[in-house]
């Protein structure tokens, strides 16, 4: 029994007191829900991922983007490399991925944003006469990328073996900096070496009939509706990258 009628007022029992009291507690924890659910409507949360080479060259420009045109999306964003970043979006950890390569799996939806080459490198004065075909570079010093990154995992399938590096680094800067030394041979997106060929540090080794492809793409879970922010964000991301297809 809840209330008592006494001179024809309602008055409380104690188990409405109680009730009462607990019936506000849950009307103060449904407004905080209702306010907490309309702050992530006005401000959602995106989780970026970026491969390491795509983060070197456009994440920055992408970031002061974002935060121009979309001031009310809170951006989180993590730095690795590409496979590692295909398996968050899958586990649900990332939303947007950037990536060098194509995805591999069916679940992942991706767009081709910018389609360019990769560069088998060497310091100017390095002897690469003995590389007639794509194979014959495993006689020499190898610099390449961790396992899962799209460069090296490339790299692998088209020799079609796994090799093993003289070095392996997930640092870009750090195979730039060893091949301008002339520790050996380094294989790396276009993109990460074509400015140390213009100034005269370092110089293709061009293979005959042989073209190396490094696209980046914008990936996602299938399953995800692109739409609202996750769209707004993905097309600054296309802006930013997508001009310089060729």
């Amino acid at each position: 029994m809840l209330f008592n009628r006494i001179n024809n007022r309602l008055l409380l029992t104690d188990e409405g007191r109680q009730l009462y009291i607990k019936a506000k507690k849950v009307i103060k924890h449904f407004n905080e829900f209702e306010n907490l659910a309309e702050d992530k409507v006005a401000h959602p949360t995106i989780v970026l991922g970026c491969s390491l080479t795509v983060s070197t060259i456009y994440l920055s420009k992408i970031l002061s983007d974002l935060q121009t045109d979309l001031p009310n999306v809170n951006i989180n964003v993590v730095v690795n490399n590409a496979m590692i970043i295909q398996n968050e979006i899958l586990n649900g950890r990332i939303d947007i991925g950037i990536i060098e390569g194509n995805t591999i799996f069916a679940n992942i939806s991706s767009k081709l944003l910018y389609q360019g080459k990769m560069s088998v490198g060497a310091k100017t004065d390095f002897n690469v006469d003995g590389i007639k075909t794509f194979s014959d570079i495993i006689k020499y010093p190898l610099l390449l990328r961790e396992k899962g990154s799209y460069s090296r995992d490339y790299f692998d399938s088209i020799l079609g073996l796994e090799v093993k590096p003289y070095i392996e680094s997930n640092s870009n800067q750090t195979i730039i900096s060893c091949c301008q030394d002339g520790i050996g041979i380094a294989v790396l997106p276009d993109i990460m070496v074509s400015k140390h060929i213009e100034d005269g540090t370092l110089k293709n080794v061009y293979i005959k009939g042989v073209e190396l492809i490094a696209p980046t793409t914008v990936i996602w879970h299938k399953n995800r509706k692109i739409k609202g922010a996750f769209k707004d964000v993905i097309g600054i991301i296309e802006k930013n990258i997508k001009p310089k297809m060729k």
